[in-house]
């Protein structure tokens, strides 16, 4: 079956490692300084393409962390790359 639908008004992202569609996981969202990461809890929902949709937890705009996070969190550095 082939299904097409259009959404208006959301928000989603590139599909992050570990991410399964229409759950629950956590991802790294930088701060608003640049300079450091949070984790938090986002519900995801249905995946389009190479992008999973934001149904909460994360606002427009936000940058989150994409890359696998190995070792320890805490000692976790971040170096932001601008891309558009």
């Amino acid at each position: 079956k082939i299904y097409n639908d259009e959404l208006k008004n959301i928000t989603y992202v590139k599909i992050p490692p570990n991410v399964k569609p229409n759950s629950t996981g956590a991802v790294y969202v930088l701060g608003a300084n640049g300079k450091a990461a949070y984790l938090r809890q986002i519900d995801f929902g249905g995946i389009s393409g190479n992008n999973i949709i934001i149904r909460n937890g994360l606002k427009d705009g936000e940058k989150i962390l994409l890359n696998k996070i190995d070792g320890n969190p805490r000692k976790l550095k971040v170096k932001v790359l601008v891309h558009d």
